[in-house]
């Protein structure tokens, strides 16, 4: 009877009749204990499930069971719920929920638990992996249904921008097309001399300003608010802060095809970001603010003498 009901509120029917035949135990007792189960426990039923009615019917053998649903939320939000089985797979949506601008999503984890700072983190990363897309958001709330420690759960994530979405997205358009124009100009092949090609280029156009707070520290609970801390006040403004720096530099490698990652972690115990790259065949933690005190080389640590100066959450980030 519960699976039926569920299969119910998944097609967002509304008005159905459910026969019973042969029913063991106080029916309508069951009935009672299943409306309850359906908006306080299971999960699309307590997203998007007002109330839900029983009245049974007896007839000779069996019993007709109606059954009226009343929605709180419209009907294609509830169809539009997103199965995620997998860590890997929410940091997949989530990358692509920033990058399309789809403001509202819903997700349902199944078979696994999923702390709210873990998915706040997991955020945090996709937002920093949207290189020119990493612009415009203003904070991000994150709401569970039933809650946060049930084995199986919603998570309705909505996203606040800065400003108008048409803005938003005119600024991201310029700034791939400033990172479009300024590619152009490197005819280089290997990637050794792509690396050194853009953060030649940074190092000459673009104010590192070491003096501005370090913004995505507080990607958590507060997104930065301006162009001075994403890829856009780098390339347009030719300014930016630690982040702005980073963001800028991982928008240009992948405009020459360079693959790379943005870190989230801590330098000499401080909240930092950087690059994890291949550089002339090995694996490089890339900090591109570097360029602007020390020489190109010194801009690189390989990965594997990399010693206290640099950590970062080994689970979110396997980069070995």
């Amino acid at each position: 009877m519960r699976e039926a009901v569920e299969d119910v509120i998944r097609k967002v029917q509304t008005d159905v009749s459910l026969v019973v035949v042969n029913y063991e135990g106080e029916l309508q007792t069951d009935l009672d204990i299943l409306a309850h189960y359906i908006t306080d426990v299971y999960p699309l039923g307590t997203y998007g499930v007002s109330s839900v009615i029983f009245k049974a019917n007896f007839i000779a053998s069996y019993c007709e069971v109606e059954t009226k649903i009343v929605y709180s939320r419209p009907y294609d939000e509830i169809r539009g719920v997103t199965r995620v089985m997998s860590i890997d797979e929410m940091d997949e949506v989530l990358c692509t929920m920033i990058k399309s601008r789809d403001l509202h999503r819903a997700f349902i984890f199944n078979g696994f638990n999923i702390q709210p700072d873990v998915i706040e983190s997991y955020f945090a990363k996709a937002w920093l992996e949207s290189s020119y897309y990493a612009y415009g958001i203003k904070d991000v709330d994150f709401t569970w249904y039933p809650s946060a420690e049930s084995q199986s759960c919603i998570v309705d994530v909505n996203i606040n921008l800065t400003d108008d979405i048409l803005e938003v997205e005119d600024t991201v358009k310029k700034t791939m097309s400033a990172a479009d124009m300024i590619a152009s100009d490197c005819a280089s092949v290997k990637n050794e001399e792509k690396v050194r090609f853009v953060l030649s280029w940074l190092q000459r156009n673009v104010y590192y300003d070491k003096n501005a707070s370090d913004a995505f520290s507080d990607l958590r609970g507060d997104m930065p608010k301006t162009a001075h801390y994403t890829a856009s006040g780098a390339l347009l403004n030719g300014s930016a802060a630690q982040s702005g720096i980073t963001l800028a530099t991982s928008a240009l490698l992948s405009e020459l095809d360079v693959k790379n990652q943005v870190v989230i972690g801590k330098r000499n115990g401080s909240s930092y970001m950087w690059l994890y790259i291949t550089y002339a065949g090995e694996k490089v933690f890339l900090d591109p603010c570097d360029i602007y005190s020390m020489p190109f080389d010194s801009c690189m640590v390989n990965i594997d003498a990399v010693d206290i100066e640099y950590s970062w959450d080994q689970k979110m980030y396997n980069l070995k």
